[in-house]
């Protein structure tokens, strides 16, 4: 549901009324509750998450850009506590910082169903993101929560911290798919760690690093995890500072034995990228990847298929047609 056109009043008593009715829900969307950038402050967000905690419907929250404080994060928390049926709360773009951001999490000491959170654009520093490390890692009291996604872009911890929520990713327990740190200006040393995860975790799918101070040496440890890591398949490095030529010609040949990482994006707007450059070599990693997996695929089906007698050839798709079938981009 978005609602649009009426006063931040009226917006916050519809939500509270259909949170309240718990009407069953018949399309995909009626699971959705969608009032970003409906300034709605704490007063609309306290009524809307005492609403949500006894609430069985909405699968899906989005309060981005409403003014929302720490004032609101005790409501946050209880309904987490309570609430069984929500999987993605995006409270992105609003002004929780450390103090909210603390209680909030307590509230998924035991909630299993958020898969993914959003906490983009909300001043937290470096206790926020101490945390963070530790519900990612699972371990001891954090072993129920089950977060998929994290999303802390653009907020103010440092890179210490940074280094710490990654190396929790080292850990068996975890499982964390999608991690988005970019717009932080975090640097070679906070890619050192990445690289070092990379070598080790089994979890991660989508790593979202874009517009930081990475330059070559941070690449290269970057790269180096690439070498060994069979599970990315998208990595946003966009707007680094490590896109001059000899970056990029290193970078490409150290991930040519790496054919689980289809979407690449290290595109940049600074005078040093070499764009002609980059674009020859993202055009010869993409025919090499669809040529190994040509080749693995034909190898399976002639070892599955060798004794009814079927042709081996067939139609390899094109990316775009890949992406959306398969999933392998």
């Amino acid at each position: 549901f978005f609602f649009g056109g009426h006063s931040m009043s009226t917006h916050v008593k519809n939500a509270v009324k259909l949170l309240e009715a718990n009407a069953p829900a018949i399309l995909k969307q009626d699971k959705q509750l969608d009032l970003s950038s409906k300034q709605i402050g704490d007063v609309g967000a306290i009524s809307i998450f005492k609403a949500t905690g006894k609430n069985s419907t909405i699968t899906s929250i989005n309060l981005s850009g409403n003014e929302i404080s720490s004032d609101s994060a005790g409501a946050i928390r209880e309904a987490l506590l309570t609430n069984t049926i929500l999987t993605q709360l995006n409270l992105s773009g609003n002004d929780l910082a450390d103090e909210g951001a603390l209680v909030l999490l307590d509230g998924l000491l035991t909630n299993s169903t958020v898969r993914n959170l959003d906490l983009s654009d909300n001043g937290i520093g470096d206790k926020t993101m101490n945390l963070l490390s530790k519900v990612l890692k699972r371990e001891e009291q954090w072993s129920e929560c089950r977060l998929h996604s994290l999303a802390v872009s653009n907020n103010d911890f440092t890179t210490l911290s940074a280094c710490k929520l990654v190396d929790a990713l080292n850990g068996p327990q975890a499982i964390l798919k999608t991690l988005n740190l970019s717009h932080n200006c975090l640097n070679d040393e906070l890619a050192t760690c990445m690289g070092q995860t990379l070598k080790a975790n089994t979890s991660l799918t989508n790593l979202i690093l874009n517009v930081s101070d990475i330059a070559g040496p941070g690449l290269a440890a970057i790269k180096d995890g690439l070498r060994e890591n069979t599970t990315l398949t998208a990595l946003d490095l966009r707007d680094s500072e490590a896109m001059d030529s000899k970056c990029i010609k290193d970078f490409f040949t150290g991930i040519s034995g790496n054919t689980t990482l289809g979407t690449l994006n290290l595109k940049c707007h600074l005078s040093t990228c070499d764009d002609y450059l980059l674009d020859e070599c993202m055009m010869e990693r993409n025919q090499s990847i669809m040529t190994a997996r040509k080749q693995s695929r034909q190898s399976r089906r002639g070892s599955k298929w060798k004794d009814v007698g079927l042709d081996e050839d067939f139609n390899v798709l094109s990316p775009r047609k890949s992406a959306r079938n398969s999933r392998d981009y």
